[in-house]
């Protein structure tokens, strides 16, 4: 299946918020949202959010006119942390797992963030196999582990902090 990667733009907000409640509900330890959080979340919040010129960016995978996938990107905005960015967010629907869209998507995260920071964080579930694969994969390597960092149905969940410095 062929697939382009690009911005969300604000009027793909709704679709995008589909995914994303699909995400939460089907992978609760991967996501720090909870789908309660997410679903209360006004729709005018994220075509804002899309609409926002800068350097943070939510790429969306689109294959045959619909979103399939999705990776954010922020800069931190203290003064000593600009040279910082996040990669939050990242879900791929099962159709295209195992297409290389995964990887497509990653990598044009990452050269969108080159662009902006000097050094790109995310974070993992320690146990969430694939994802550490491919972000490892990608270039990412471990810098720490947040014991107990979220809490989900009465389990708690450490999170595996990994960076890539440019």
């Amino acid at each position: 299946m062929a697939y382009e990667i690009r911005p969300v733009r604000p009027h793909e907000a709704a679709e995008w918020r589909d995914m994303r409640l699909e995400a939460l509900q089907a992978h609760p330890t991967a996501f720090m949202d909870s789908y309660e959080e997410a679903v209360a979340r006004p729709l005018s919040d994220l075509e804002a959010r899309f609409a926002a010129p800068g350097p943070n960016v939510t790429l969306g995978v689109f294959a045959e006119g619909a979103l399939m996938g999705t990776a954010g990107f922020f800069v931190d905005t203290q003064l000593k942390a600009r040279h910082k960015g996040m990669m939050v967010g990242v879900y791929l629907r099962p159709a295209l797992r195992g297409s290389g869209a995964a990887d497509a998507l990653i990598a044009a995260l990452i050269a969108h963030a080159r662009q902006h920071v000097e050094v790109l964080r995310a974070v993992v579930n320690p146990a969430n196999v694939p994802a550490r694969k491919l972000y490892f994969r990608h270039g990412f390597s471990t810098y720490g582990l947040e014991p107990r960092a979220l809490r989900w149905d009465g389990v708690d969940h450490d999170d595996e902090l990994i960076a890539i410095v440019f």
